[in-house]
């Protein structure tokens, strides 16, 4: 994969080599601050967790612009991935109709953290399994990142309709179930919002991920209408596509909007939705955003097609695992 230039991007993360495991898959008001594995909670009673700093920065230390937030979130429920014998404790919290699971990073630094967030595919199925915390936690968590995978307003697909509860896989979606509107796309800023009023999130580039439907929400409808005010990187597995309206919704001529943003896409040379990641590749690279696309070569069963790496239940890539080598790589 080619680097983006340091200057694009002014990002103060750590770097980290990460290795991938082919594996099936799919294809907010105030702060929490320290998830342990002491604050699981059993019975699904909601839980208040202590918004005690890790570390006091040094006064000597130049202030990193950040979100100042604080004050602790009420969980829900909380639960633990695992992933290599480690638990990843999070914490599950709903704001603006997105229901997020939250993965602080390990005690420890100091200074503003990091933030990073994951949208499944259609189904949600790695959301439900937590098979995407267990693929992007173990890097998320050793670099100050604060990790969050949100589920789609709808409980399936962050592209459709929050109303659209129609979540089988067989049923033909109607062009009037698309979320042309940008529902999800608002929801998910208010989402962001809170967070940054719930921990001291620093003011750098957001980690994006996505697989599937989540890349092709965030290319089709989120950066066209957040991209100025949310920029980041995006690592999209398996998806993408122009935006809904054809546009962005800020302007696009303006050099240092664009360059805030980076995007980064994988996909299988086989796979059905390679049209359309094609035509969000296009557009983008259309108005000067960096851009990097990495093919992965697939043979398939003549008359069929691949999709995020799976072909005929052999995985060509890890598509989860490509989104935290995006991050790490990017962050260097």
């Amino acid at each position: 994969m080619s680097r983006l230039s340091a200057a694009l991007l002014p990002m103060v993360l750590a770097a980290c080599a990460c290795s991938s495991t082919a594996e099936t898959s799919d294809p907010v008001d105030a702060a929490l601050v320290a998830i342990d594995a002491a604050a699981v909670d059993t019975d699904g009673a909601p839980v208040a967790v202590d918004a005690t700093p890790d570390a006091v920065p040094d006064a000597a230390t130049p202030a990193i612009p950040s979100s100042h937030g604080q004050g602790g979130l009420v969980c829900t429920r909380t639960g633990a991935a695992t992933q290599g014998g480690t638990h990843y404790p999070y914490c599950v919290a709903t704001v603006g109709g997105v229901e997020m699971k939250i993965v602080e990073p390990a005690a420890g630094g100091a200074g503003p953290l990091h933030l990073a967030v994951y949208l499944h595919g259609d189904g949600a199925g790695p959301y439900g399994s937590d098979l995407d915390l267990r693929k992007l936690a173990p890097w998320t968590r050793t670099h100050r990142v604060l990790l969050v995978s949100a589920l789609a307003p709808n409980g399936c697909a962050w592209w459709l309709k929050p109303s659209y509860m129609v979540c089988d896989g067989n049923t033909p979606v109607p062009d009037t179930a698309i979320d042309t509107d940008g529902e999800n796309a608002a929801a998910l800023n208010t989402a962001m919002d809170a967070l940054r009023a719930a921990w001291d999130v620093a003011d750098d580039a957001v980690l994006y991920g996505g697989s599937s439907g989540g890349s092709i929400f965030l290319t089709s409808s989120f950066l066209p209408l957040y991209g100025d005010r949310r920029p980041g990187v995006f690592a999209l597995s398996c998806g993408g596509d122009a935006p809904f309206a054809g546009r962005l919704a800020w302007d696009a001529g303006d050099s240092a909007l664009v360059s805030a943003n980076a995007l980064f896409f994988t996909y299988g040379d086989k796979d059905f939705v390679a049209p359309d990641v094609l035509q969000s590749i296009d557009f983008y690279h259309g108005l000067s955003f960096a851009t990097d696309v990495t093919v992965i070569p697939e043979t398939v069963a003549d008359g069929t097609t691949s999709h995020c790496g799976n072909v005929g239940g052999t995985y060509s890539y890890d598509q989860i695992g490509r989104v935290s080598e995006v991050w790490a790589a990017a962050s260097e």
